[in-house]
């Protein structure tokens, strides 16, 4: 290849790289500016995270709490002292970025800023993943890009009660684990994702059962079971493991009636239902997790017949599982916790540019 034509392919992949860190960039600003990491909530304080004290079930979720504490015992001392001495300092231009509530433990100081770090490696995963998924649904990569960006860029919005450290990788994990499931290449990688996918939040093991109709178009019904149970397997191991850290632990949360009857309660109460937001540092309409969520609803049933028998399946059975789960453990009105269909609104997003893009093309004369 020329090198003229070698420096523009370069210039192009490194403009296509400035402006993925840009929408990455905004994301993660947009997530990390509204919820921090959670420092000033004492049920949810990333000081009890890494004290391995906070509450289940944000104690089961473990993936990037372990791997922070682990790296951070590879930074020397003097760079951990010196984390510590400019956390506590009166420089304001560097205090800011870590809160009083954790900057005046010295060992909490290396943490925080790994974790921050770790957050935002993982919003860059999300992004991939979201790609990844669109191109696994036949989408060109311009149109497949375009989703990956409004998908990422909704996150801090569908944050309405609360946002986490583990939600953007929830979120990778979950496209890359349906876009797995396509792959004749990449089916194997199914097993290593639900470890990770466990390590990192427990109820990844019910949502295993959404690749089982794309697994089974891939590679057939005996294997994709077979591959299927493997994962299950590995999932619950990892659970077993890891319930046996934190069982001793307490779990605030009410019982199942007292879910149900909150929830009852967010929906027939308009106060309620109609509270405000705020993303992005501006207001959000009143209601805003109800107008999301049907506008999400709206656009999966918007391409829905452009979805092969597949990828209807799979999105019928991740709201067959979500649904309870959302009804029975999560807080009312918390719309992240629909987590499951997630993937669905991507590919949704990513039909939906296709045909954008195809519309908008300039039309081709034949001669």
């Amino acid at each position: 290849m020329p090198w003229p034509v070698r420096a523009i392919s370069i210039v192009k992949w490194a403009a296509l790289a400035l402006a993925t860190y840009i929408i990455v960039s905004i994301a993660f600003t947009g997530f990390y500016e509204k919820w921090h990491l959670r420092e000033d909530n004492a049920e949810y304080s990333i000081a009890r995270v890494f004290d391995g004290t906070v509450i289940r079930p944000v104690a089961y979720r473990k993936l990037l709490p372990d791997l922070v504490d682990a790296t951070a015992r590879l930074v020397p001392e003097r760079v951990e002292a010196e984390f510590h001495r400019k956390s506590s300092a009166r420089d304001f231009s560097f205090r800011q970025q870590v809160p009083l509530t954790v900057s005046g433990e010295r060992r909490y100081a290396t943490r925080y800023y790994l974790m921050v770090a770790a957050v935002f490696a993982t919003a860059i995963a999300a992004f991939a993943g979201f790609f990844a998924l669109g191109r696994a649904v036949g989408v060109a990569p311009v149109p497949a890009y375009a989703a990956a960006t409004m998908a990422l860029l909704a996150v801090p919005l569908i944050e309405t009660k609360g946002g986490y450290y583990y939600d953007f990788s929830e979120f990778a994990l979950f496209c890359a684990f349906l876009a797995a499931a396509t792959s004749r290449r990449f089916y194997l990688a199914l097993l290593p994702l639900a470890l990770i996918g466990e390590w990192n939040k427990e109820t990844f093991i019910a949502f295993i059962p959404c690749a089982w109709p794309l697994l089974r178009e891939t590679v057939g019904g005996r294997r994709a079971a077979a591959v299927l149970a493997g994962c299950g397997a590995v999932a619950l191991g990892v659970f077993t493991v890891i319930r046996a850290r934190v069982d001793h632990i307490p779990d605030p949360r009410g019982s199942v009636g007292e879910r149900l009857a909150d929830h009852w309660h967010w929906l027939t109460t308009p106060a309620r239902l109609f509270e405000n937001d705020i993303s992005y540092g501006v207001p959000t309409p009143p209601g805003v997790a109800v107008l999301l969520g049907l506008l999400l609803a709206g656009l999966i049933a918007a391409t829905w017949r452009d979805l092969s028998s597949p990828w209807r399946q799979s999105v019928l059975i991740a709201a067959a599982v979500n649904a309870p789960l959302f009804l029975l453990f999560c807080a009312a009105g918390e719309l992240r916790n629909l987590s499951m269909l997630i993937p669905a609104v991507v590919v949704a997003l990513a039909l939906l540019m296709r045909g954008l893009v195809n519309r908008s093309a300039p039309p081709v004369f034949a001669t």
